[in-house]
C-alpha cells in the first residue's frame, strides 16, 4: 500500500511539496517528505527563522500534495546582504551627494532669494 501510494502520487522521500486546501497560515509553505506509511505521510516545514513544524497528511489526502521542482530559499550570510543593500549602491551614493548639495546651495541662497524658512 506505501509502494503504491509512492507510486501512484510521485512521492519521493526528502523533496519538498506544497499542501493545498491547507489553513491559510500553512499555505505557501514549503514541506519536505519525511516519511510515508499506511496512514498517510509525514512532512516537515522548516522555515528560515524559528522551529520546525511538523504535519500529517491523511493516505486519502494524499493527492493534495503538489511537487515543487524549484530550489528551496535560503537565508542569505551577511557578506551576500552587504552586497546587496541598496544604501551601498552607487547609484544611491549619487543621489545622497546631489541631494547634500541641493541642500547646502539652497541653504546659502535663501537669504539672497528672499526665500525664508517658516518659523515652527
Amino acid at each position: 500500500m506505501v509502494h503504491l501510494a509512492k507510486k501512484k502520487y510521485n512521492l519521493q522521500l526528502g523533496c519538498l511539496y506544497t499542501i493545498k486546501g491547507t489553513a491559510k497560515s500553512d499555505q505557501g509553505k514549503l514541506w519536505e517528505l519525511k516519511n510515508v506509511d499506511q496512514n498517510g505521510a509525514s512532512l516537515v516545514h522548516t522555515p528560515l527563522v524559528g522551529t520546525p513544524k511538523e504535519t500529517q497528511v491523511l493516505y486519502d489526502d494524499l493527492q493534495k500534495l503538489k511537487s515543487h521542482d524549484k530550489p528551496p530559499p535560503v537565508a542569505l550570510t551577511e557578506s551576500e546582504q552587504h552586497k546587496m543593500d541598496p544604501l551601498r549602491s552607487n547609484y544611491f551614493q549619487k543621489e545622497t551627494w546631489k541631494a547634500e548639495a541641493q541642500l547646502a546651495l539652497n541653504g546659502h541662497f535663501e537669504g539672497y532669494l528672499g526665500i525664508f524658512p517658516e518659523a515652527s
